[in-house]
């Protein structure tokens, strides 16, 4: 059942028209990307994040990254936090206004990446631009003291970050905490997964389950990444073992729930230390709105859970 807090949702993500926009396939995708790229640059929100915060910048591989630092009671720990969007879009207010509550509850400082995006940069660049984010956090803080906060590509994004790491044979610490919400976790999808999607597309107000096959964006994303760097699009291909502890949160109502399945198939076989959060009757990463009860209640989670790094 479809509560109505998700009804309220579907209509403003109708209005914003996210489904319409994310639905392009085959030629209608250089029309969108063309107009997308005007839409891709805004300014950032400094008068509200300097009001709450310290705000420092720096860049590194291609990528300028916010530092969010708590005006007092510093807690010692490092959040990093990779907002979502499909690899296509910038930070909306909500991430913003998400990473200053974090900051605000936990005393943690925040490092938010504001990475290159498709279609002028591809998967890996993305890759390294957290990566410089990363670098920057390394040997700041105490063992067991980070940990990492994304939502949708932002998700995907972490467990990209240590496919790319192991791959390329980089010595750098990731965030020994991994907060995941709503990961993509194989581009373009197979018959099968795309099958799966197709049946909760309809209760999907946000993502269409066009965005992730071969004829959608995904499946361009995937084209035009260099071959030797494809392994990122396809996690479940390959060993998870050594991941930190990690928390996943899927609604039932978002194509991307398809993955759970795979995932506990997967946390068997490897052992991985892996908690799945299922929101029964939600949608794609509700935890980043602050409206509903059951985001109230996931934030919590996330607070806790940054909270217990310091212990």
């Amino acid at each position: 059942m479809t509560t109505f807090r998700y009804r309220m949702f579907e209509h403003a993500a109708k209005r914003l028209k996210m489904k319409e926009n994310l639905s392009v396939s085959g030629d209608e995708r250089t029309r969108f990307l063309a107009q997308l790229r005007s839409h891709q640059s805004v300014e950032l929100p400094y008068k509200y994040l300097r009001k709450h915060a310290e705000v420092g910048t720096f860049t590194s591989r291609n990528c300028k990254t916010l530092i969010l630092t708590p005006h007092e009671n510093p807690s010692g720990i490092g959040v990093l936090y990779l907002y979502g969007g499909g690899f296509l879009n910038p930070p909306r207010m909500e991430d913003y206004k998400l990473a200053v509550t974090l900051m605000e509850e936990t005393g943690c400082d925040i490092y938010f990446p504001l990475y290159p995006l498709f279609p002028d940069h591809v998967m890996h660049e993305t890759v390294e631009g957290v990566i410089g984010a990363l670098e920057k956090m390394a040997g700041v803080y105490p063992r067991g003291h980070t940990a990492v906060l994304g939502f949708s590509s932002g998700a995907s994004l972490c467990i990209y970050t240590w496919m790319y790491l192991m791959h390329e044979g980089m010595d750098l610490p990731m965030p020994e905490r991994w907060l995941l919400n709503s990961p993509v976790l194989h581009i373009p999808t197979s018959d099968s997964e795309a099958e799966q999607m197709r049946k909760i597309d309809a209760v999907d107000p946000v993502l269409p389950s066009t965005f992730f096959t071969e004829e959608g964006l995904c499946g361009l994303m995937y084209e035009r990444e260099e071959p030797r760097y494809r392994y990122l699009a396809d996690p479940l291909s390959y060993t998870l073992s050594g991941i930190p502890r990690t928390d996943l949160w899927y609604g039932t109502h978002e194509v991307l729930s398809v993955y759970m399945n795979e995932v506990i198939r997967k946390e068997e076989l490897e052992d991985l230390p892996v908690t799945i959060h299922e929101g029964t009757g939600l949608m794609h990463c509700w935890g980043l709105y602050s409206a509903s009860k059951e985001s109230r209640e996931t934030r919590k989670e996330y607070i806790t859970a940054i909270r217990e790094l310091a212990v």
